[in-house]
């Protein structure tokens, strides 16, 4: 899989990029870009981060993803779930609701986007 992690001209976001199929392997390298944007988006003091996941679908099967967002995600400290996550995917992809469904019972505020331009919207709210 490849990632990159930038941060808008404005700074008002970062965006965590994704290609390629995410599988099922080490859940903390699974979770390590994700850990990089937080601590970024952190020293740059910004609270809004765009997973851009287009061009990613998520192969994970629901156990996996359950551990993932459950038990891995919540043991480092570095990932802040009060950070706002706008989940941007592919408009036929549902290959990653349910990581929607469980981050928000686990807690996190993420939310899935079809739109590019909603998704932006969410992250300029107050």
């Amino acid at each position: 899989m490849e990632i990159s992690i930038t941060v808008v001209e404005d700074k008002k976001y970062i965006i965590l990029k994704g290609k390629g199929e995410i599988i099922s392997g080490d859940p903390k390298v699974l979770i390590q870009p994700l850990i990089e944007a937080h601590e970024f988006a952190k020293k740059l003091g910004i609270v809004n981060i765009l997973v851009d996941v287009t061009e990613a679908p998520n192969a994970l099967g629901i156990i996996d993803t359950y551990d993932l967002v459950n038990h891995t995600i919540p043991e480092e400290p570095a990932i802040d779930r009060h950070m706002r996550v706008a989940l941007l995917v592919s408009p036929d992809d549902h290959s990653h609701d349910f990581t929607e469904t469980i981050s928000r019972n686990a807690g996190f505020n993420l939310t899935i986007y079809r739109d590019r331009a909603q998704a932006l919207a969410s992250l300029m709210e107050d």
